[in-house]
């Protein structure tokens, strides 16, 4: 049984939408049965035909020579609206979507405001990504305890699916922890990542995104997942600070489970 069945691709046709396409792709590959829908959200209907024809090329040129279901669909309004909609109506699984990311951390930017307002797990793919690989996959712990499991199944899930090394990595900011008995969550993560190949690391930095982008660039991590509690309900909602940054500064695809 497939745990993708849906994706959603909003897209602008910039550039790094164009990767994000690519990178979805690359997902279906093989025995993989996941339906795509590209979405775009125009500001002017007078363009909704033109835009529509554009984003049936790309179905035909990209997704078709794989044999790979792909539907088409132009909104107009809020970008965020329209996903929250789509979201239950088409029974989505997955966003998937582009970034050129940004310096400024405040900047209200589609990704940011999208990672506020959908529930749903999102996959950030950064403009300079070269197609969809995942051998490593590593989550970035914090101290607080999980919401709910079902985000932890979901990465459980996508690591088992494409046989990926699983890195459990919490940036030591103040050189305390001794180990993986020293997290909270710890007994919860070993249960959900019982038969995954997994390891944690500890690796000292004050910096937590220096610390998380050092590890990333030194073990070859494909993709940087990250469970943040923007939406939680059983306790109280975190503000997704770290989401936000990792999401404007990352250098390789995020995968925010929430």
């Amino acid at each position: 049984m497939n745990i993708i069945n849906h994706i959603l691709i909003p897209i602008d046709f910039s550039n790094s939408a164009m990767s994000a396409i690519q990178y979805a792709i690359g997902m279906s590959k093989g025995d993989r049965k996941i339906k795509y829908t590209l979405l775009n959200v125009s500001s002017d209907k007078n363009q909704l035909t033109e835009v529509e024809y554009k984003l049936d090329q790309i179905a035909s040129d990209l997704f078709e020579p794989f044999g790979i279901p792909c539907e088409v669909l132009v909104t107009t309004g809020l970008l965020a609206d329209n996903i929250i909609q789509l979201k239950e109506k088409l029974k989505v699984d997955l966003i998937i979507m582009g970034t050129g990311g940004s310096e400024n951390t405040n900047n209200k930017t589609h990704t940011v405001e999208i990672l506020e307002k959908v529930n749903c797990p999102v996959w950030i793919i950064p403009e300079n990504t070269h197609g969809f690989q995942l051998r490593n996959i590593a989550m970035a712990l914090d101290e607080n305890e999980w919401d709910s499991p079902a985000g932890l199944r979901f990465f459980h899930d996508i690591a088992k699916w494409y046989n990926a090394k699983v890195h459990l990595l919490k940036i030591d900011t103040e050189n305390q922890i001794q180990g993986p008995a020293s997290l909270k969550k710890e007994s919860t993560m070993e249960y959900y990542l019982d038969n995954l190949d997994y390891h944690y690391s500890f690796p000292k930095n004050s910096d937590i995104e220096d610390g998380i982008n050092t590890y990333v660039l030194a073990h070859q991590i494909d993709t940087l997942a990250i469970i943040p509690r923007i939406h939680a309900v059983h306790n109280p909602p975190s503000k997704g600070k770290l989401t936000k940054v990792l999401a404007l500064h990352s250098k390789i695809p995020l995968l925010v489970i929430d």
